[in-house]
C-alpha cells in the first residue's frame, strides 16, 4: 500500500505537526480508520522517522479507495501526538460556525474516545 507523505520532513521535532496533518486526514475522510498494530517490516514511523522498538507500527488507513496509509509509531506518536491533533481539531470545531457543527463535534469526540491507548 502506498504511504501518505507528511507535510514536513519526518523528524522528532516535526512529529506533532505531522500527526496533526494525519488527524486532519483521518477526520476529513469518513471511511478512514485505524487498523492497529502491524509489523514494521523495516519501515519507520511516518511522523518522526524513528525505528519502532517493538518492530510494530500503528497503521492508519487514510483513503481505502486509493489504499493510502500512514504508519505511525506506537506510543508517543500514536497516542500522545495523534490524540492532541484530534483535540486541536475539536477545539477549532467548538469555536467555529460550520453548518453541521454538532455532528462534526460528536464525531471528533467519538474518535478521541475510541482511540486505543494500548494497541
Amino acid at each position: 500500500m502506498p504511504h501518505s507523505p507528511p507535510p514536513n520532513p519526518p523528524t522528532v521535532r516535526n512529529a506533532s505537526a505531522n500527526n496533526l496533518h494525519y488527524a486532519r486526514q483521518l477526520f476529513g475522510n469518513r471511511r478512514a480508520r485505524i487498523n492497529g498494530r502491524r509489523p514494521a517490516n523495516g519501515h519507520r514511523c511516518s511522523a518522526c522517522n524513528r525505528r519502532p522498538p517493538s518492530n510494530e507500527l500503528c497503521e492508519i488507513v487514510i483513503d481505502p479507495a486509493k489504499n493510502l496509509t500512514a504508519m505511525v509509531g506506537i506510543g508517543r506518536c500514536h497516542y500522545a501526538y495523534l490524540r492532541s491533533g484530534l483535540e486541536q481539531l475539536l477545539h477549532a470545531e467548538l469555536a467555529g460556525t460550520h453548518p453541521h457543527k454538532r455532528q462534526r463535534i460528536r464525531r471528533l469526540r467519538r474518535m478521541i474516545r475510541e482511540l486505543p491507548r494500548n494497541l
